[in-house]
């Protein structure tokens, strides 16, 4: 099940405060993509009966209800488009349809409702397509009686607590889409298109007078005024394109007048763009600049002359041939990480050279110093002799010194070893004696089966004692031929069992009555390689048809194109189905169903399983 069918299958509506929101554009979703346009309409109530409708309408709707058949089923829409009988035409069909798609999400409802939601949902007894009317009134926000708080809020610009509407430098794009949702909760609040209509806070020019009423005048006074004598100017010219006189007092409301017109109100799209706009200005206007930008350094008092961070004399850096202090020397006048970093070099150098006064390498030694006393180099024994520092090293690099001998075990580790090999040799031994006892007890055993029982068992107390890597002695190139066969037998029990084989490309068969019926053609025969050598046998293509094999709990799996295999002298009988094979055909194998140790196959479309096999 993938992450999206996971979800849709899991959500639960409580009927809990501030839950309504989610729950009903969850709805929206799903009956869109169930049924396209026509569902959002049926969970909103909005389809009235067909019966009722004129002949437009009536034929705006089917075109309506094919779109969704088709996005469910489009054979099934193609059939019932070529039906020259014209029952989807029928109003009674129509009729019908829309009843049954109003059962089915009164239960898709149901299903995932639980607590209130779910007494609310088992008691209501009233027309389907006042479902939503219904639950919202019970749950929604109107269900608390403070539609009436939410509408004065909105006449208020939904201002923050001790605030202003639109304080000064407010992020108008923010303020905008706030109330722009706060008006889309008004128009799903409404429902239906003729309470849409008729509700002043559904309309866009509530939204637009609330804007112009709260803006802050003194950032956006000029821009309100100047959307208002653009709209004021194209109504003017409008009435010039008609003929009719642009003089005030002729057609023109004054400001008062305008006031309770809504025709001389901005659009809402116009207003927001214009106030997006100086807002971005401002936005760039105050905006703090970088001061040090585009300025050049100016060197104050002239260059100060270098000097040694070694030995701390100026006119030189370290490193110079004139200068006197070590790799690791730092003069006190030398920064303090400088120092720091030297210091740690020290150390570690002093540490991978020894403690009694390795060398560093490059670095010459005393005069009169012992030549023949080198130690030898670590690096060079610890590597594959080879040293990073090479001819520069200071340390001995000698071949016989880099050979790697390993050391003697020392008297305590073998002493350890020894009780390591002593207490494995008594453990195995007390679980010889007291197998032999069970043995002993059992009557029908013969001789020989305690003999190798004990063979067994001692090679398994050598075993504890002596385990050792080794090496595979099988050539990359051998061939095996039929006398190598160890054991020619049935994979399984062919009479009770078949083969689930997820590496499989092809269902194969060695029993004709696993097959509907059989093409033996030479086409059929050929059109596969023969998968010799199953188990050391031989085989042969035999042909090709639809395998059926029954599962104990009574389904059919049949895989349409199997292959008949035709069984030689050695080969062993078997039947397998392939897990590919299965899934292309719409099953598919659930290894530990539901956290039991059972494998069941399961039906990819309908998630029927129980097709177990023993």
């Amino acid at each position: 099940m993938s992450k999206e069918e996971k979800e849709l299958n899991e959500w639960k509506f409580l009927g809990i405060e501030g839950e309504w929101e989610g729950f009903d554009r969850r709805m929206v979703r799903y009956m869109r993509k169930k049924l396209d346009s026509i569902g959002v309409k049926i969970w909103l109530g909005e389809i009235g009966s067909v019966f009722g409708m004129n002949q437009a309408e009536y034929d705006a709707h089917c075109r309506e209800v094919m779109k969704a058949i088709y996005c469910n089923d489009p054979s099934e829409a193609r059939k019932l488009r070529n039906d020259v009988n014209g029952e989807f035409d029928d109003p009674d069909w129509q009729h019908e349809w829309m009843e049954r798609q109003y059962t089915l999400m009164r239960d898709y409802i149901e299903s995932h409702c639980s607590g209130q939601a779910e007494l609310e949902m088992i008691n209501y007894s009233g027309e389907l397509m006042d479902l939503r009317k219904h639950l919202y009134k019970q749950f929604g926000s109107g269900s608390g009686g403070n539609i009436h708080e939410q509408e004065l809020e909105f006449d208020r610009g939904l201002p923050e607590k001790g605030k202003v509407a639109f304080p000064a430098g407010c992020d108008m794009g923010e303020k905008l889409r706030q109330l722009e949702s706060k008006r889309l909760f008004f128009l799903k609040m409404a429902g239906s298109t003729i309470n849409r209509a008729t509700y002043i806070y559904c309309q866009e020019t509530k939204l637009v007078r609330i804007v112009l009423e709260h803006v802050n005048k003194e950032e956006y006074g000029e821009v309100v005024r100047r959307v208002i004598e653009r709209v004021k100017l194209k109504r003017i010219m409008a009435k010039v394109a008609n003929g009719e006189s642009s003089d005030d007092e002729l057609g023109v409301p004054d400001y008062q007048g305008r006031s309770f017109s809504d025709d001389w109100l901005p659009s809402w799209k116009l207003l927001k763009a214009a106030l997006l706009d100086e807002w971005n200005m401002r936005s760039k206007d105050h905006k703090p600049k970088d001061k040090t930008k585009g300025v050049l350094p100016v060197a104050m008092g002239g260059v100060k002359d270098i000097s040694c961070y070694g030995c701390g004399i100026a006119g030189h850096k370290k490193g110079d041939p004139g200068c006197k202090a070590g790799k690791f020397d730092a003069h006190s006048s030398a920064p303090k990480d400088y120092k720091e970093r030297m210091a740690k070099k020290r150390k570690s150098n002093y540490e991978v050279g020894g403690k009694q006064g390795g060398k560093q390498p490059g670095k010459p030694g005393k005069k009169g110093g012992d030549k023949g006393e080198k130690r030898p180099c670590r690096a060079f024994n610890f590597g594959k002799g080879t040293c990073r520092y090479g001819a520069k090293c200071h340390f001995l690099h000698d071949k016989q010194q880099g050979d790697w001998k390993a050391p003697e075990f020392s008297p305590q580790q073998e002493k350890m070893v020894n009780a390591m090999v002593a207490s494995a040799i008594k453990k195995t031994a007390k679980h010889i004696a007291k197998k032999a006892k069970v043995q002993k007890a059992k009557a029908k055993k013969s001789k020989e089966d305690e003999g190798s029982g004990e063979d067994s068992d001692y090679a398994s107390m050598l075993a504890a004692c002596m385990l050792a890597p080794i090496k595979n002695t099988i050539r990359r190139d051998y061939k095996a031929s039929r006398s190598d066969t160890v054991m020619v037998a049935d994979l399984h029990s062919v009479e009770k069992n078949c083969g689930i084989d997820s590496d499989a490309g092809i269902s194969i068969s060695t029993l004709t009555e696993d097959f509907l019926w059989i093409d033996d053609s030479e086409e059929a025969k050929n059109s596969i390689q023969s998968p010799a050598g199953i188990n050391g046998g031989t085989s042969s293509i035999g042909g090709r048809g639809p395998m059926c094999i029954r599962a104990i709990s009574g389904e059919y799996l049949i895989d349409p194109d199997a292959v008949y295999l035709k069984g030689g002298g050695e080969q062993p009988n078997f039947r397998v189905l392939s897990t590919q094979r299965l899934k292309m055909n719409g099953v598919r194998i659930v290894g530990c169903f539901k956290g039991t140790e059972v494998d069941v196959l399961q039906d990819r479309v309908t998630k029927k399983t129980g097709i177990i096999f023993t």
